[in-house]
């Protein structure tokens, strides 16, 4: 080291670590889209494997788009969070592969007409398509150098003979094979998914989704399957506990066919029979329907709450999910069941299904609102942490935010300096909450009775966190007393 002769500045890192924000209504949203129509050759990128869509534009060029909501129920989603509640951003996963699921048309003999044909299908899937000379003898022509083929504005795939390729003649004959999707090509088991060979499919794939943004899933969502109680089961099991630690919330429907609920008097039974409880689910019903007439557009009710929640963390909150979703606005008109039939709910049938751990819509002085503050565990839990949507979700939140923000400090030496830094950087953002009026109050305290020498010694550290959370007021109670005493005014 060189002479020092002046004044030198010896800069030492930071006592206290700011806390890495948590995108509080992250969706991760498992199902069905037409990555078909996007024409690219190469669709591998877009099956089983989680895509972060900013914006509606993004998720139509990464997924395509089709408004047969039944096939594709990821485009319902798009739909609702991009274009009614203007939110993101959303982490997508399509599970539909339509070239090996897709269901094979026989090759048959067509003419083309000015060198061109027109496949009227409108599920037939282009990167399927194999054409050959007539009757289907030898190798198949090449895409690109022999014709081409791309989707019209009907969604029909047309296919062009290339001038300089090798069909032979505008007017030739060739012989056409590809694939359709018919829309029962998925099942609950590709939505649930699993874990083989390292490789994660359907909901599994969750725990992708840190490893390859840094973004944390805080709503679980499978809008068009939720209301089967398997897929239901495997939500809540990644929302209670994924990525080593992270929390979520799932938003599930209940079925409300005829051979489900169709009627809200039903919807106790259906719940309780198909063990929709738990802290970490919100379950959702009947369907929403918004519009009128030929116009009317019906919704998964799940995809509106989700929705409503992150407008809600948003608009309110300041991205901290304190407040409920409940009594909060819901871009609908109208509520029915599976088969279109409309259901009108008064505001105590909507309330016997908040006390069951239902949320529910009515419609609250012209505007629908999301009416309902309880988690599925309630009445069976009334346990303030579990039982309330918003709690719960602050206890998810505030456990993402710690892991995430402290994890810097795993495998520092066990020293006081290590534990004075942690526990003053999390008393100062619980501060900040509690500055925000996000909670009521917080510390984290290090004490000798959690932390036995012989547990440091082997590298084990406790700190105990302690929250205040504000409960939604849901019951609101005036006394109204006539006072005869006013009659004394009178004189």
């Amino acid at each position: 080291m060189s002479y020092r002769h002046g004044i030198y500045i010896d800069e030492l890192p930071t006592g206290i670590l700011p806390a890495v924000q948590v995108e509080s209504a992250l969706p991760f949203v498992v199902g069905t889209a037409p990555i078909h129509l996007t024409e690219e050759a190469d669709l591998s990128d877009k099956i089983n494997r989680p895509v972060v869509c900013y914006s509606y534009d993004q998720f139509v060029a990464a997924f395509g788009y089709s408004a047969d909501w039944s096939k594709f129920s990821l485009c319902e989603f798009a739909k609702v969070y991009f274009g009614l509640y203007n939110v993101g951003p959303v982490v997508i996963l399509n599970v539909l592969d339509p070239v090996t699921n897709g269901t094979a048309v026989p090759a048959a003999d067509v003419d083309l007409v000015a060198g061109a044909y027109t496949i009227d299908d409108e599920d037939a899937v282009l990167q399927s398509l194999v054409v050959k000379a007539e009757g289907g003898a030898g190798d198949a022509f090449v895409l690109g150098d022999d014709y081409t083929a791309a989707y019209d504005d009907d969604g029909q795939i047309v296919i062009t003979r290339v001038a300089d390729g090798t069909i032979p003649a505008a007017d030739s004959t060739v012989s056409i094979a590809y694939k359709t999707i018919e829309g029962d090509e998925t099942a609950a088991a590709d939505i649930i998914g699993g874990d083989t060979s390292n490789v994660r499919t359907g909901l599994e794939a969750i725990e992708n989704v840190y490893p390859l943004y840094a973004k944390i899933p805080t709503l679980i969502l499978a809008p068009g399957w939720s209301h089967d109680a398997t897929v239901m089961a495997a939500m809540v099991a990644k929302a209670g506990g994924y990525g080593g630690g992270f929390k979520a919330v799932a938003i599930a429907d209940i079925d409300s066919t005829s051979a489900g609920a169709d009627i809200a008097g039903e919807v106790t039974s259906w719940k309780s029979t198909n063990n929709y409880s738990d802290a970490h689910l919100i379950p959702c019903w009947p369907k929403v329907v918004l519009g009128s007439g030929t116009s009317a557009v019906t919704y998964w009710m799940s995809s509106h709450v989700a929705g409503a929640i992150a407008r809600t963390d948003a608009e309110k909150g300041g991205g901290i999910p304190y407040w409920s979703p409940s009594n909060n606005r819901m871009q609908c008109n109208g509520l029915v069941d599976a088969a279109g039939g409309e259901v009108i709910l008064s505001r105590d049938e909507a309330n016997d299904l908040n006390g069951i751990g239902v949320v529910t819509a009515i419609n609250l002085q012209g505007q629908w609102k999301v009416w309902g503050n309880r988690t599925s565990v309630y009445p069976t839990s009334t346990d303030p942490k579990d039982a309330f949507i918003p709690n719960r979700r602050m206890m998810d939140y505030i456990g993402n935010t710690v892991i995430v923000s402290w994890l810097q400090m795993v495998d520092y030496p066990i020293r006081k300096r290590t534990i004075q830094t942690i526990v003053e950087s999390q008393n100062s953002w619980l501060n900040s909450l509690q500055g925000a009026e996000a909670i009521l109050g917080g510390r984290v305290v290090f004490s000798d009775t959690e932390n036995p020498i012989a547990d440091m010694i082997d590298g084990k550290v406790v700190l105990h966190l302690y929250v205040g959370l504000s409960s939604p007021a849901e019951e609101i109670v005036e006394r109204l007393e006539f006072d005869p005493s006013y009659y004394e005014g009178v004189f």
